[in-house]
């Protein structure tokens, strides 16, 4: 989105703020499950993320809300790539888990690549840090805004 922006000479955020997520050009790794049927995609999902807490899996209603925006964003995830690394001016700072064995240090670390403001901070715990690390991430946030 920020590249969109910068393109068409838009104003662009005043920062980019990423949490648990690759870089663009760093291709997918993990196995592809957006085409899944929804009871095998729930399954891997449960599998291989193991954060997402057991009563949203537990409650059909909930999963039947949330299934099609989840399959949305991976499919996103699962089938975008870009080639070349087009830096934009937005400064960035990423968020990581030291224990997230879906998206490693590495790749966060390669969004430098698309910003000369680049910062990373990693908070203990896995892919889900964010549930336990809410208030270090708002306090990180502050900083790199300040």
């Amino acid at each position: 989105l920020c590249l969109k922006l910068e393109k068409d000479n838009l104003k662009l955020p005043a920062h980019l703020f990423i949490g648990a997520c690759k870089a663009p050009h760093i291709p997918f790794t993990i196995p592809k499950i957006s085409h899944l049927p929804d009871d095998e995609f729930i399954i891997n999902l449960k599998e291989i993320y193991k954060g997402i807490p057991g009563d949203v899996y537990d409650n059909k209603e909930l999963l039947e809300l949330f299934t099609p925006m989840l399959r949305s964003d991976f499919h996103l995830l699962e089938h975008i790539s870009y080639e070349e690394i087009v830096p934009i001016s937005t400064a960035i700072t990423v968020f990581g888990g030291q224990t997230d064995a879906i998206v490693s240090e590495s790749q966060l670390d390669a969004w430098k690549e698309y910003t000369g403001n680049f910062r990373k901070h990693m908070f203990q715990g896995n892919h889900f840090f964010i549930h336990e690390e809410h208030t270090s991430i708002i306090e990180a946030m502050i900083l790199s805004l300040s």
